[in-house]
């Protein structure tokens, strides 16, 4: 599910900055 939901973030563009999606994968 955790993993689910990055892609689907990721889909969405909630991540603009490289940043962002550390944040999401170490979250």
């Amino acid at each position: 599910s955790e993993l689910r939901q990055q892609l689907v973030s990721l889909q969405k563009g909630v991540t603009n900055d490289e940043h962002g999606w550390t944040r999401l994968i170490t979250a």
